[in-house]
């Protein structure tokens, strides 16, 4: 089994890509960051997934995608008016929609 993690250099991302280490045929990580270099089992991606060209090609062939890819924003707290992190950017539903090789997974978008 394929599995892909968008987001993978993110904390999210990098935990997961260690406790999923060896558990599937092979691991694929992507982010618009370097993931640094694949270990035996992983595929690395840097990976726009705002392109659909790249979603395209960063969904080709997977089985079941972790969908930890976003943009971090700042965004008032309603709790005294701090700045805390928001996530936005690439909307799963959506990337899923446009993504035609992602269509025959198993398994969608579910982070």
């Amino acid at each position: 089994m394929r599995v892909l993690i968008t987001g993978a250099a993110g904390d999210v991302g990098s935990v997961l890509r260690t406790g999923l280490a060896g558990r599937y045929d092979v691991l694929r990580l992507a982010d618009i960051r370097d993931c640094g270099p694949a270990k035996p089992g992983e595929e690395v991606m840097v990976s726009d997934l705002s392109d659909p060209a790249a979603a395209a090609r960063t969904v080709d062939g997977v089985d079941v995608m972790i969908h930890l890819a976003g943009i971090r924003e700042e965004a008032p707290c309603v709790n005294g008016g701090a700045k805390v992190g928001q996530r936005g950017g690439v909307k799963a539903g959506q990337w899923r929609e446009d993504a035609p090789t992602c269509k025959g997974a198993r398994s969608g978008p579910f982070a």
